[in-house]
C-alpha cells in the first residue's frame, strides 16, 4: 500500500517520495484527507505506489541493512 504519513514521522524523508506515498503537515488534517481521497480515487495509481512502497521499504530490511553495514566495515577494516 502507499504510505500517507505526517511530516513528524521520523522516516518520512527517507522512506516517502511521490512514487510511493504522500507526506502531509501534522497540523493539516484536510491535507491528510485529500491525500487519502486522491489515492482512493485512482486504483491503478494506488497499486503502482504500493509496489513502489514495497520496493522502497525492502531497502531498509534488516538483512539488506546488515549486508551493507558489513560491506562498509570490511572496507574500513581492510584499509
Amino acid at each position: 500500500r502507499p504510505a500517507v504519513v505526517s511530516d513528524r514521522v521520523g522516516c518520512a524523508g527517507d522512506m516517502i517520495d511521490e512514487s510511493c506515498g504522500r507526506i502531509f503537515s501534522r497540523d493539516d488534517f484536510p491535507a491528510m484527507m485529500r491525500a487519502i481521497a486522491k489515492l482512493a480515487d485512482d486504483r491503478g495509481k494506488r497499486a503502482d505506489m504500493g509496489r513502489a512502497a514495497a520496493r522502497r521499504a525492502s531497502q531498509f530490511e534488516i538483512a539488506h541493512t546488515e549486508s551493507r553495514l558489513m560491506d562498509c566495515l570490511k572496507k574500513v577494516c581492510l584499509s
